[in-house]
C-alpha cells in the first residue's frame, strides 16, 4: 500500500504495534488512514483466527480482502457523517391527558419478531388513575401486541 516507512517485519511486537498505531499517513491508492487499516486488520486476524480454531473453519485465502472491505465501508461511513447538534437537556414529565381522553403508557421488549418478548401498558384518565392494566411476561410478541389491543 505504500505507506509503511519502519522495518514493518523485523520488530518486536510491542513496538511494532506501537508503530502501526502511530503512522498517521494514508494509503496511496485508498486514501484510507493507516490506522483504520491496521485497525480493521488486528481486528478480522484474530475474529478469523478464533472462528478457525473453535469453529473448525477453514483459513481464508482472501481475508486481506474483507480487511480492506471493512477499512473502505468504515472510512466512507466516518466521512459522511452529519455533525448532531449540541445535546440539549430537557426535564420531561408525565402529563395527564385532556378530560374525556385516556392515556396509554406502554413498555417491552422482544428478541425480535416472531420471538419471545413482554410487555406491559397502562391506561390512565383525565385524574390520572389508571384501569385496566396489562402486564405480559415471555410470550410471543404477537400476544404482547394482541393484549395491549384488547385492553383499549
Amino acid at each position: 500500500m505504500g505507506i509503511l516507512s519502519f522495518d514493518f517485519f523485523s520488530l518486536d511486537l510491542r513496538s511494532w504495534l506501537e508503530n502501526n498505531y502511530k503512522l498517521t499517513s494514508a494509503s496511496n491508492h485508498l486514501q484510507i488512514s493507516w490506522i483504520v487499516i491496521f485497525a480493521f486488520g488486528i481486528w478480522s486476524l484474530w475474529n478469523h483466527h478464533n472462528r478457525v480454531l473453535f469453529k473448525n473453519l477453514p483459513t481464508s485465502q482472501a481475508i486481506h480482502k474483507d480487511i480492506i472491505h471493512k477499512a473502505v465501508e468504515y472510512a466512507l461511513v466516518a466521512q459522511n457523517t452529519i455533525t448532531r447538534q449540541p445535546w440539549i437537556e430537557r426535564n420531561i414529565r408525565w402529563e395527564r391527558p385532556n378530560k374525556g381522553w385516556y392515556k396509554l403508557n406502554t413498555d417491552g421488549s422482544s428478541l425480535g419478531n416472531p420471538s419471545m418478548a413482554s410487555g406491559g401498558g397502562i391506561l390512565h384518565n383525565e385524574s390520572g388513575f389508571s384501569s385496566p392494566n396489562f402486564l405480559k411476561s415471555k410470550c410471543p410478541t404477537a400476544i404482547v401486541k394482541l393484549t395491549g389491543a384488547l385492553m383499549l
